[in-house]
């Protein structure tokens, strides 16, 4: 095997090592402690995809964070 191939597939081989609890429940979400992951992110990318479907336009307020709050600009 040539010496350059070597750290790009041990790179994919340790990815699908990681993720392979996903591969094999792809409806499952990877961390199940709770974390900034399932509390905000993961609404936030659901609010998002629905209103884009919905509208066709990129969400400028989110109406279900608190009692609103900047949604484009906030990180």
């Amino acid at each position: 095997m040539r010496t350059w191939l070597r750290p790009p597939l041990l790179l994919a081989v340790l990815g699908l090592l990681f993720f392979f609890p996903l591969i094999l429940h792809p409806t499952q979400v990877l961390y199940s402690d709770y974390s900034d992951l399932l509390a905000f992110h993961l609404p936030c990318k659901w609010f998002l995809v629905r209103w884009w479907q919905e509208t066709g336009e990129l969400p400028l307020w989110n109406p279900y964070t608190f009692a609103g709050m900047p949604f484009i600009h906030d990180i």
